[in-house]
């Protein structure tokens, strides 16, 4: 939130149009800082940069950024007791209002997106994921199942990420594959 604070700033500064602003904003700080370098390093070890013929998964976030699409299961800031929501307590799905959220803001995209390459960003996105699989809403063969939270505070993320590495290394090939 910060950053994007920041650059809106910068672009009003530069009198951008809202719409430029709006993308710039975006781009820029999607997954900012520390989340957005294991995104790169975890995607770059399972050869996503290679088959999409890129240097490294660091350009998804610059100039080759049209091939990304980033979204969130609640697209709005959630406290819980004052805190930050973290995904986990209470769980999305036995929660009303967060279910709410997710059938009229997520789960649209999710049914737009049963071409695309799914990368689930932890186990909670994962839960919702299997709900709408269930569902005929999106296709297990197009999720990046096991990826895990790629925050630093996740102590587990390097174990999940190697128990999961070959499964998904074979679900970008297949996907690509069929594409």
């Amino acid at each position: 939130m910060n950053k994007s604070i920041a650059v809106a700033r910068k672009c009003l500064e530069e009198n951008l149009s809202f719409d430029e602003s709006a993308y710039i904003c975006k781009r820029e700080a999607r997954f900012f800082g520390i989340i957005r370098r294991n995104i790169i390093q975890m995607l770059d070890d399972l050869d996503l940069n290679r088959v999409l013929h890129l240097g490294s998964s660091e350009e998804l976030f610059s100039d080759k950024d049209f091939l990304l699409h980033t979204t969130s299961l609640i697209p709005y800031a959630v406290f819980i007791n004052g805190k930050n929501y973290t995904g986990h307590s209470p769980k999305i799905l036995k929660n009303e209002l967060l279910t709410l959220f997710l059938e009229t803001y997520f789960k649209p995209q999710a049914a737009q997106l049963q071409n695309a390459l799914i990368i689930p960003l932890g186990k909670g996105v994962e839960e919702v994921l299997s709900r709408y699989i269930r569902e005929g809403v999106i296709k297990e063969e197009n999720i990046l199942l096991g990826f895990p939270h790629p925050s630093g505070a996740n102590g587990h993320r390097l174990q999940q990420f190697s128990m999961n590495k070959e499964r998904m290394k074979e679900t970008i090939r297949a996907f690509f594959r069929k594409g």
